[in-house]
């Protein structure tokens, strides 16, 4: 039976008696998709569960334990929802206004459903705990990448243990797929706008 490693040091869980922060729906990492390249790949190799996470008490709230990095990456995620809304309205404002018609709104529209599915992606990757194969591991997992080093034989999300295939493809999908898919939405409105000026 592999040993079950709790990510992060020990520390003293937030006190529950007053007043306990904002609610985080669902940990740290699940926010919408990650604008922030470089807080997510800080994410990527010094992800380490909340206190109260890694005690095996996932209930959603901030502690006192939460990195900045993760709340960095948080904040800015949820800042471009707005953002690509705006885009999108943008992009169906000049598609109104023009005579021609040029499809503005695709681009902005593809940026929408793509911030979404890093929402998604998003949720699905902080991990509570990891299964190592190895016993001889302290407390010092830590990281997304950890899944990818063969160590780690399943993970621990919300009590529920989930394959280290399931966990790559989703970190996968949330750390790459999602970007240059959003990149290259976000670049179709420039490329198409020169091509119609320089046929």
């Amino acid at each position: 039976m592999p040993t079950l490693a709790r990510g992060g040091r020990h520390r003293r869980p937030a006190d529950r008696r007053g007043g306990r922060g904002p609610v985080d729906p669902a940990g740290d990492l699940r926010g919408p998709a990650g604008p922030a390249p470089g807080d997510g790949r800080l994410l990527w190799f010094r992800y380490e569960p909340s206190a109260a996470q890694a005690i095996g008490n996932p209930d959603g709230q901030l502690d006192e334990s939460t990195s900045p990095i993760r709340l960095v990456h948080r904040f800015t995620s949820i800042a471009l929802i707005p953002v690509a809304v705006a885009l999108l309205a943008l992009g169906l404002v000049a598609e109104s206004t023009r005579a021609r018609r040029s499809a503005h709104w695709v681009g902005p529209l593809a940026a929408v459903v793509l911030v979404l599915a890093g929402t998604f992606t998003g949720y699905l990757l902080p991990w509570d705990q990891l299964a190592l194969w190895d016993v001889s591991v302290g407390t010092d997992a830590r990281g997304v990448a950890l899944v990818f080093s063969g160590e780690v034989r399943f993970v621990l999300i919300d009590g529920g243990e989930i394959g280290t295939g399931t966990y790559k493809a989703w970190a996968v999908v949330h750390a790459v797929a999602v970007p240059v898919a959003l990149l290259g939405a976000l670049a179709s409105g420039p490329i198409r706008s020169l091509r119609a000026r320089h046929p």
